[in-house]
């Protein structure tokens, strides 16, 4: 067989044979067809494919928004919690040194009236141990306060020593001087009926410690 009959029995084949039907609900088209229709599917153009990019950047960057939004807002979460534990912390740390200190200071005012209240005590006692030049205006003024009947009938306490210095300036009929072993140095109590006026040492300080305190 020839050259020439061997290229003319392909052609014959090949106009005989057409491509195998593979879907059963296909309408038959045959190759030639199929071949045209894909012809006619055009590429996309270069603003096509521009489009379809800006399309996708757009929408990854809507996404990377959101994504960065959400980060930053968990970000501001964690460091207010930061915040307020360490709020915390150094409200704890406050307490834990003021109650020192303000126990310090209770103690340490405590110990100034205390020391007031002693030199009080000191000048107090310094100047009735003196003499009567200080008890005796402290006694006139306590019989000034008595009722006017009750001032003919008082008596007069104080101590041995200054029973002495004191008993001379008052006549007997009218005050009544007595000593008073258990009566400091410089003390006074006046009795009269019912009204009882304590000037002993004892009681001026306690009156000048709640002074101290007071204030």
């Amino acid at each position: 067989m020839s050259i020439s009959d061997l290229i003319r029995d392909k052609e014959q084949a090949a106009q005989l044979w057409q491509m195998p039907n593979f879907d059963s609900g296909h309408s038959g088209k045959s190759y030639e067809e199929l071949a045209e229709e894909e012809e006619q599917i055009q590429p996309l153009t270069a603003e096509e494919l521009e489009a379809i990019q800006q399309e996708a950047y757009q929408e990854g960057f809507v996404q990377g928004e959101n994504d960065g939004l959400a980060a930053a807002k968990e970000k501001i979460a964690q460091r207010e919690a930061e915040l307020n534990r360490t709020r915390e912390e150094l409200q704890q740390l406050f307490e834990t040194v003021q109650q020192p200190l303000q126990r310090l200071d209770e103690t340490l005012s405590q110990q100034v009236c205390q020391l007031a209240i002693s030199i009080a005590e000191r000048i107090v006692r310094a100047d009735f141990s003196s003499g009567s030049e200080a008890l005796l205006p402290m006694v006139r003024e306590a019989l000034q306060r008595l009722p006017g009947a009750d001032q003919q009938q008082s008596t007069l306490y104080l101590n041995p020593e200054d029973v002495a210095l004191i008993e001379h300036h008052f006549e007997p009929t009218l005050v009544r001087v007595r000593a008073d072993a258990t009566m400091s140095r410089g003390g006074a109590r006046l009795e009269s009926g019912s009204a009882r006026i304590d000037m002993s040492i004892e009681e001026q300080i306690r009156a000048i410690a709640a002074e101290i305190f007071e204030e």
